[in-house]
């Protein structure tokens, strides 16, 4: 009897020495949630995302006053924010350059699809005498149903030399409304250009031409097609979640940083400290020194001041990949990253689903290395679950202090390790757990 009372109160102590509780992670955040409503959802902020040790998120807990963990469940960004985005490839039609004075008014345009290109035509419908010069090109978008976001050109184009673009769009072939701009660079011949994505604003194109244009002393390109990626409507997208990251400098043209968070990254900022700068990038991954670097993106980031005209590209995606050491390397003939450039991650959003039980204040917990993920599925939290049900919930926030509010700072390292008064806690434990199996090995002699 004394033997299973001791094997009780061993396994109760070690159920209780075992239980989660805010002071076992790493960061406290309090948590307010809205008075009157049960379930409630929580977007994580930059600086939870950035304590988190588990790709999973399994070291992420929220704690009521009375030190319980409340039931959650995960809820990431693709889940709620996404929108369906499709490809259209269109053939380019070569506009030429007119032969006549620029003052020529009147004029329009005209597709010719048997001769695939573009002319000019006048008030009378004749074609109007060409130059043997490209000085645009003409895609017909009357079919496409959404608005576009991207374009993605496919070509050639000289290598070394920045090339800015400007996108409009027109209904008569007539009058021409700008709707997005963007620069072209081809850092080694032969190679398409890094800088072939071009972002609009969201731009509706049904019944509508598009046309692509430079500057008249710049060299042309030799577009082949153009690949427009559309969105349909949608829920607007949340703002960029983000923190500045403390890089290593290699180099001039390179920087690494070793990430101490397993939160996924979704692109990387990077502002050159100088205006009137273009820098080709690649982004290179690996998870340890030990493995060869992974290439996981590229692309121009440049800050320039172009006729008056600001021209800004400072944000390269990333593969939902998961690395512990990423590289940043700029084309070694260009002037190079500077001493300090800026540097932030943009971390994929996620939201939490929680039912606010118990009293106030609720605590978020959040970095503990091997824990085990407590997420239940979202239609076991909220019965009936349908797609974006959850966003209807209202919604809790998390006290941050004034610096992680604005741009939190991460710096570079490897996961937080145990600290001297966890593992002499842990050693105390331990040796408390051995004299109670030392008790019940006694007594069961004994009996």
């Amino acid at each position: 009897m004394k033997a299973a009372v001791c094997l009780m109160v061993l396994a109760g102590y070690w159920s209780h020495a075992h239980a989660d509780k805010p002071s076992d992670y790493e960061r406290q955040w309090p948590v307010t949630v809205q008075s009157g409503a049960g379930l409630q959802r929580l977007a994580l902020p930059a600086p939870v995302l950035a304590t988190l040790r588990q790709a999973d998120l399994a070291d992420l807990r929220i704690f009521n006053a009375e030190g319980q963990m409340l039931s959650m469940a995960l809820s990431r960004a693709p889940d709620f924010q996404a929108r369906e985005r499709q490809r259209h490839q269109r053939p380019v039609y070569p506009l030429m350059a007119s032969a006549q004075a620029p003052s020529t008014s009147g004029w329009t345009l005209r597709i010719e699809e048997q001769n695939q290109r573009a002319v000019q035509v006048d008030a009378s419908g004749q074609v109007v005498p060409v130059e043997n010069r490209v000085e645009g090109y003409l895609v017909d978008t009357r079919n496409i149903e959404h608005s576009a976001v991207a374009l993605n050109l496919e070509g050639e184009w000289p290598a070394h030399q920045m090339l800015s673009l400007e996108i409009s769009t027109s209904k008569d072939l007539r009058t021409w409304t700008p709707v997005g701009s963007g620069v072209l660079y081809r850092s080694e011949t032969g190679t398409m250009g890094t800088g072939s994505a071009l972002s609009t604003s969201p731009t509706a194109l049904r019944d509508k031409y598009l046309r692509i244009t430079w500057p008249p002393q710049s060299p042309p390109p030799r577009l082949t097609q153009v690949v427009i990626e559309t969105e349909q409507p949608g829920p607007a997208p949340a703002a960029p979640v983000r923190a500045r990251l403390q890089t290593e400098k290699i180099d001039a043209h390179e920087r690494r940083f070793t990430l101490p968070f397993a939160s996924r990254l979704s692109a990387l900022e990077i502002e050159p400290e100088r205006q009137n700068s273009l820098l080709p990038i690649t982004v290179s991954g690996r998870m340890s020194g030990a493995e060869p670097w992974s290439h996981l993106s590229s692309g121009v980031v440049y800050q320039i001041e172009d006729q008056g005209r600001a021209e800004k590209n400072t944000v390269i995606g990333l593969p939902a990949a998961q690395y512990r050491e990423i590289r940043i390397a700029a084309d070694a003939r260009g002037a190079g990253l500077g001493d300090d450039p800026v540097v932030l991650a943009h971390f994929a959003p996620v939201q939490v689903v929680f039912l606010a039980s118990g009293g106030p204040p609720y605590i978020l917990a959040a970095g503990k290395v091997n824990d085990k993920a407590a997420y239940l599925p979202l239609n076991t939290l909220i019965p009936n679950h349908k797609p974006l049900d959850e966003q209807k919930l209202p919604m809790a926030t998390v006290a941050l202090s004034e610096a992680e509010a604005s741009t939190p700072v991460v710096p570079s390292g490897t996961a937080t390790a145990p600290s001297r008064q966890a593992l002499w806690l842990w050693a105390v434990l331990l040796s408390a757990v051995a004299a109670l199996a030392g008790m019940v090995w006694v007594l069961l002699r004994k009996k």
